[in-house]
Parts: C-alpha cells; sequence; structure tokens
C-alpha cells in the first residue's frame, strides 16, 4: 500500500493499522485514491475489490480519525466513554460490477458519487463541528446531487459491515475508531427517518431485506 507524502509519521501509522484492519476481512487494495490536495485533514480511500469471500466492492477512508468529532458529553454511558465515539472512518460497499477504477474521466464523473460521499461524510463532523454515529442521517439539499446518484438524497450511518467486533477497531495508542458504513437513502426514506426515528427506519430495511451493497435503482423501503 501507497503512502502519500504529504502525511505526518502518526497519520501515516495509523493508515497501516486501519488498512491492516480491513485487509484482515475483506483482503488488500490494490491501489489508494490519494487527495491531490487536502485541507485540515487529509482524506484517503482504500477500494478492496471484490473476492470469493467478499462479492462485491468494499471502499474505506483512511484520515478521517486522525481528528476527535464533537462528540456531546451526554453520550456518554457507564460501559462506553465519549471517548469511545470520538474517533471513526467510513466505508460503503458496492456491485462487483461497479467501474470504481474507470480511466475514462467523462463515464468515471457518472460513478464516482460513492468516493466523494465517504470524502464528504468523513469531513462533515471538523466542517460543522459535529459527530456521526450509527443511525445518524445526513440529508443533501441540492437537486443535482440525487441525479449523479441515481435518486439517493442522503445517507443513513450504520456500524461497518463485518464479523463480530469489526466495528471497532483498537488501535495502539489507545484509541478506538469506530468503523461507520454509509447506506444511500431516498428523499422519502430520510423525511421517514426524521419524523418516526432511525429505529422504525431500519424495521422498514429489515422488512425489505434491503442489503447493505448499493443498489442504484432500488425501491424505496417504504414501498415495500
Amino acid at each position: 500500500m501507497a503512502a502519500s507524502e504529504n502525511v505526518d509519521d502518526n497519520q501515516s501509522g495509523s493508515m497501516e493499522e486501519i488498512c491492516a484492519h480491513f485487509e484482515s476481512v475483506y483482503g488488500e487494495s490494490e491501489i489508494v485514491l490519494h487527495e491531490i490536495v487536502s485541507d485540515e485533514l487529509h482524506i484517503d480511500v482504500f477500494p478492496i475489490p471484490p473476492s470469493e469471500d467478499s462479492p462485491c466492492w468494499t471502499l474505506h477512508t483512511t484520515g478521517m480519525s486522525e481528528r476527535a468529532m464533537d462528540v456531546p458529553p451526554e453520550m456518554a454511558t457507564e460501559e462506553v466513554e465519549v471517548s469511545g465515539f470520538q474517533y471513526a472512518e467510513m466505508m460503503i460497499q458496492l456491485p462487483p460490477d461497479w467501474p470504481v477504477l474507470e480511466e475514462d474521466p467523462e463515464k468515471a464523473a457518472k460513478t464516482y458519487w460513492p468516493i466523494g460521499w465517504l470524502k464528504r461524510a468523513a469531513r462533515l463532523p471538523q466542517e460543522m463541528d459535529t459527530w456521526l454515529g450509527f443511525g445518524h442521517t445526513v440529508q443533501f439539499s441540492e437537486p443535482e446531487e440525487e441525479i449523479e446518484s441515481g435518486g439517493f438524497a442522503g445517507m443513513l450511518i450504520m456500524p461497518g459491515m463485518g464479523p463480530e467486533g469489526f466495528a471497532e477497531i483498537e488501535m495502539s495508542d489507545g484509541r478506538v475508531v469506530n468503523v461507520l458504513m454509509i447506506v444511500p437513502l431516498y428523499r422519502d426514506e430520510l423525511d421517514f427517518a426524521v419524523e418516526e426515528g432511525a429505529d422504525a427506519l431500519l424495521e422498514k430495511m429489515d422488512a425489505a431485506e434491503l442489503s447493505p451493497v448499493v443498489e442504484v435503482g432500488r425501491k424505496s423501503v417504504l414501498d415495500r
């Protein structure tokens, strides 16, 4: 795996640990989608190709966990301190035929949006002085974003998909980095989650047997 030249040693070390965590379940990424220009966060995306054990693309970020999210003190429980929610990386899963490594710029522009969403989610907590965790939703307000994604208007944040314990990475520096998964949602599904709550939406998703793998053109879970 390649390391970007403009990350410091600490970030590079964290990147190695995070990548090793994903590789242990999904396999190794053959390339790194480096950011050429970064702001305060340097977000790279690692696409892991489909395999016999995991027949879909798995993409994950590194860099998001370099800064703590602004988690409200009331999130602390007897079992988990606030620090247990402060650090995260994002992931998304795409169908095996998704042209993740498309080299034609015109074609790539039409299918790049999941990568863009990963980076957007990774930056959102720092840009908005907030945090992301299980059950949170992110809505987009620009109509053109729904067009480029095939009708999806935002995302639901779920625990990372993997074996038991996969959604938490215990780092060598003592931090816990949560693996959060993006599930794209339609506008009606987002509105339902806001009005009825994330748990009610999750019940609809379970009843519809919605796969965590992105499916452009799927039916809304409210129509099933």
